[in-house]
């Protein structure tokens, strides 16, 4: 699917709770590592829209293969969350 797209969950349950958004897609760039840039907040503007929340609970990171019944293997690093107070880095040893 092309980057930017936004949809619902498919799994059962979860698209009640849970909207993805495609930042990266294809084998362009397979086996080098990506930088990208989110404002959350668009996002969610984008993606779920009406009032937004107090505040957010929790931002996943997937690489995902299975519903395209491929197989493939993904890597994160230096994932860094942060608002105008804070910096919170995500997956540091």
């Amino acid at each position: 699917m092309p980057p930017e797209t936004i949809f619902r969950c498919p799994l059962p349950g979860w698209d009640k709770v849970e909207t993805h958004i495609a930042v990266q897609s294809g084998q362009d760039g397979l086996g080098a590592w990506h930088s990208h840039t989110r404002n959350i907040y668009d996002d969610y503007e984008k993606g779920v829209g009406g009032e937004m929340p107090g505040k957010i609970v929790g931002v996943w990171v997937i690489g995902n293969a299975v519903f395209g019944r491929r197989q493939a293997d993904a890597e994160f690093a230096d994932v860094t969350i942060k608002n105008a107070q804070v910096t919170k880095d995500i997956f540091t040893d």
